[in-house]
């Protein structure tokens, strides 16, 4: 089980699969003003953010330092976001 996963996901969110559709998209991230992802907008989306450890204002990089993704995947979630973020 991740940090965020499980009863007691960190942050209060979770990335189970019947959850994170509905924990990131359209969702205020804890910095003011910030939306964690906003379908069809790369430039306002919180996650990567926090999945490259650019421009983040609280806490610390996903995952935490030493597991971070490949840049190949942050790709793949740059382009679903693009794409309209749909949830399928």
């Amino acid at each position: 089980v991740g940090c965020l996963s499980g009863a007691r996901a960190a942050a209060s969110l979770s990335l189970d699969a019947s959850r994170a559709y509905s924990e990131l998209v359209g969702v205020a991230a804890s910095c003011g003003g910030s939306v964690l992802v906003r379908p069809g907008s790369v430039a306002e989306r919180y996650v990567i953010n926090k999945l490259t450890n650019v421009g983040i204002c609280s806490g610390t990089e996903m995952p935490k330092r030493g597991m971070m993704l490949p840049p190949a995947q942050i790709d793949i979630i740059r382009a679903w976001i693009c794409l309209g973020a749909r949830n399928d």
